[in-house]
This record gives C-alpha cells, sequence and structure tokens, in this order.
C-alpha cells in the first residue's frame, strides 16, 4: 500500500496546482456515483488521515479518468485523450495556463498499475516497488571470520538469517560496520592497506571508498545523524584524537588535542555536539566530556572517583547514558561497573544499576523509555532492559553463554545480539520468540 501511496505522491509533483484551479475543472471529470467508487478505492488503498478527501478524491479522479478516456482500466493501451489529459491538462480551458509534464515510461507503467488498483481495489502482487530513501531496518550487519580468512569480513543478511551476502573480502581484517542514516552506505575500518583505515561502501557491498590514508590507527567511525559527516578517532600508543571529515572523506579537522587518550565519540541526535571519553595517561582516569561539532567549548562532565566511557545519548539528546567503573580499570569493563544517566550537561546523575557483578553496554531504545544493557550478575553475561529511570529491569537471556552487544531494531521491536561472539541471536523486546539467525559472527547492527 505504502508503494501507491508513493505513486499518488508523484502524481501530485506533476500536477501540482490541482486544487488551485477552477472548481469547473473539477467538475469537468465529476461522473454521478464517482465520489462513493473513489472512496472505496480510498479505503482499498488505506490512504491516511491527511490526505483531506477533496484532495484524495480529485487526485484519484484524475488519475483514473485519464486512463478510462485513453485506454483500458489496466492501463494496456493509452491513447491520445489519456496522454493529453496528463500531458497537456488545462490548455482547453479558458483562464487555465497551458502546463506540459513529460512522464518518465517508469511512471507510466506505475500509473497503470494504479489504475488496476483504483478499478480492482487489489495490488498486483507482481508490481515493482518504489524506491525510498528512508532504511527500513530489515537488514542486520555484522563481521564474521566465517572463511577462515586472514581476518574477519563483513557480512550483511535479513533480520531472519537470510539472504546473507559478503560484502567484503580481503586478506586483511574489516570489522565495525556502521550504517548512514538512511541506511544506504556503511563506513567501516579495514586494515587493508597494512594499517586500520576507514572505508565507505554501498550497502550491497559496491563503490568501495577509502576515505583516511595515513599510517595512524584510525577507528570507531560515526556518522553524524544528516549523514553528511563522519567523526573517528586516530592515533596510536596511547595518544589517540577525534577528528571529523565529510562523508566522501574531505575536510578532515582534528577535533581534540591532548597527549593521552580521547575515544567513543558520540553525536547528540541533532547533531550539534559530540560526547566523548578521555584519560589522563595508559588508559586510566578516564572521564566524560562534550563539545560542539567544530570541537570548540569542551565541558568536563564527569568528575567522579571511577572511570567513565561509553557514553551513549537519549534519542531526544536530553540525557547521556554511561558506564561507571573502579579506578585505575580503564575502559573495558572490570569488576564492579555500573549503568549511569545524566542530564546532558552533566546534571542530576543518577545510578541505575547496582550489582557486585559488572553492568554494560546501555542501550537506548529508538523512543527513549527504556535502556538494554548486558549484565554478569547471574555468573555469565546476559542481555537485561530496564526503564530508561532504571526501574522494572527485566532479565531477557539466560543461558551459559556469552552474550553481548545488544542492538534494537529501528522500531524498537526487536533486539540483535551475538551470543559468545560466535553467532548473531534476535529476540523481541521483551525477550520473546528468541532464535538464532543461524549465522556465525558478532558486532550485529540494524540498517538497510
Amino acid at each position: 500500500v505504502d508503494d501507491w501511496l508513493q505513486v499518488i505522491k508523484a502524481r501530485r509533483c506533476l500536477l501540482t496546482s490541482v486544487l488551485k484551479l477552477p472548481n469547473e475543472f473539477h467538475d469537468m471529470y465529476w461522473v454521478p456515483g464517482r465520489p462513493a467508487v473513489i472512496k472505496q478505492f480510498e479505503d482499498a488503498l488505506n490512504l491516511p488521515a491527511e490526505y483531506e478527501s477533496e484532495r484524495s478524491y480529485s487526485t484519484l479522479t484524475l488519475i483514473n479518468r485519464e486512463f478510462f478516456l485513453g485506454g483500458t482500466p489496466s492501463g494496456g493501451h493509452v491513447g491520445p485523450v489519456g496522454l493529453g489529459l496528463i500531458n497537456r491538462w488545462g490548455a482547453h480551458k479558458v483562464g487555465v495556463p497551458n502546463r506540459t509534464f513529460l512522464l518518465s515510461d517508469d511512471l507510466k507503467s506505475a500509473l497503470a498499475d494504479l489504475t488496476a488498483v483504483l478499478w480492482t481495489g487489489e495490488v498486483p502482487t507482481s508490481a515493482t516497488p518504489t524506491t525510498t530513501t528512508e532504511p527500513s531496518g530489515d537488514l542486520i550487519a555484522f563481521v564474521s571470520n566465517r572463511d577462515d580468512s586472514l581476518g574477519p569480513e563483513i557480512f550483511v543478511m535479513n533480520a531472519d538469517g537470510t539472504q546473507v551476502r559478503q560484502l567484503t573480502d580481503n586478506d586483511a581484517w574489516e570489522a565495525f560496520p556502521t550504517w548512514s542514516p538512511d541506511g544506504t552506505r556503511i563506513a567501516f575500518v579495514s586494515g587493508r592497506d597494512g594499517d586500520d583505515e576507514i572505508f565507505v561502501m554501498n550497502a550491497d557491498g559496491t563503490q568501495v571508498r577509502q576515505l583516511t590514508d595515513n599510517d595512524a590507527v584510525d577507528g570507531r567511525p560515526a556518522w553524524s545523524p544528516d549523514g553528511t559527516r563522519i567523526l573517528f578517532t586516530s592515533g596510536s600508543g596511547d595518544d589517540y584524537e577525534i577528528f571529523v571529515m565529510n562523508a566522501d572523506g574531505t575536510q578532515v579537522r582534528q577535533l581534540t588535542d591532548n597527549d593521552a587518550w580521547d575515544g567513543m565519540p558520540a553525536w547528540s541526535p541533532d547533531g550539534t555536539r559530540i560526547a566523548f571519553v578521555g584519560a589522563s595517561s595508559d588508559y586510566v582516569d578516564i572521564k566524560m566530556f562534550v563539545m560542539n561539532a567544530d570541537g570548540t567549548q569542551v565541558r568536563q562532565l564527569t568528575g567522579n572517583d571511577g572511570e567513565e566511557y561509553r557514553p551513549t545519548w537519549s534519542p531526544d539528546g536530553t540525557r547521556i547514558a554511561f558506564v561507571s567503573g573502579a579506578v585505575g580499570t580503564g575502559c573495558c569493563p572490570v569488576g564492579d561497573d555500573e549503568v549511569f544517566v545524566m542530564n546532558a550537561d552533566g546534571t542530576q546523575v543518577r545510578q541505575l544499576t547496582d550489582n557486585d557483578a559488572w553492568e554494560a553496554f546501555p542501550t537506548w531504545s529508538p523512543d527513549g523509555t527504556r535502556i538494554a544493557f548486558v549484565s554478569g550478575r547471574d555468573g555469565d553475561d546476559e542481555i537485561f532492559v530496564m526503564n530508561a529511570d532504571g526501574t522494572q529491569v527485566r532479565q531477557l537471556t539466560d543461558n551459559d553463554a556469552v552474550d553481548g552487544r545488544p542492538a534494537w531494531s529501528p522500531d524498537g521491536t526487536r533486539i540483535a545480539f551475538d551470543r559468545s561472539a560466535t553467532e548473531i541471536f534476535v529476540m523481541n523486546a521483551d525477550g520473546t520468540e528468541v532464535y538464532s539467525t543461524g549465522q556465525e559472527g558478532w558486532l550485529p547492527s540494524w540498517g538497510g
């Protein structure tokens, strides 16, 4: 149904001023009893409420009438009258300016199919869907070393584990696939040129392009919310800094400049700020900071005795979830690490978990009401979920394996995760209907 709504939108682009024409123009195509019939067509197409009835009637009437006069309901033959109404509507009416539109063959075919829908109320199963720039969220990118090569490669599959496609194939390792906001591209890290660099490719693996080229170790690519820029870290030893570049690799700019480690950069949802963590040396004394997207106005958010890491913005940009652990443990969860949340300005810090085991990898649900995380409280790593205020904690997985890296589907109904970093699983957001995709891999990431 959505595909046909797209055709209707395209039709409106062609007949941009239908409602601005004199009323008698509409009356020319108004056949007795037609409103009731068109109302049935509306119901069959499940038009959203925002399409006012007058606008829907006018548009559907024009589409139907054009092909009715110019050919068969199936659109098999479009005669000069039908094409005339499309290409030169208004020329026959005094006071209505002449407008000429040239239709592509694809649109003519789509309109022909739509005519059949208007007559039968049924969407043809053989129709070709129209393209959309909105990500569907039905694909999962992941990393796998299944071919026993020198390093892991990047794959994409349907959420049910079908139609697996290998996107990279090199003797070096490829990892950290990150979808662009519109789901059309994937940024990733590759060691194919001898050191770790940032690359980007289409979501089908075509048009691979190297974005960085230097002797440092580049990693952690993160798309800006509008898809125009990519954050990444670059450095060596204990000295890593945060950089940003255009999505095509141009205009690289260094945002931080310290003698220690800056890392884990995360864009705010509006793309104006960047949260990150910085260490004094040897990856200890890690604190959390925020800066403008151009690197200015750096501000320290946390100053606790523990190490803070893995900042994660809430979808509305008002809060940041993070992990805090014991002093000297560095950036990796060891011992009693807990999940916290604070306002985006560092105020109102609140501890959400409190156990003798470690809790890490907080991940916001798309609507910002829940946080999924990993906990070792039952003796091994399991996936849990809680409300954003820490209440109603619920254990979603329960087995002897190590479950980790939870990733919400874009609609918030499912969570993908890897088990023992060897196999990708998917479950409902409430922990029901857990299933293995049957695919070996780790680091699942929703997109498409």
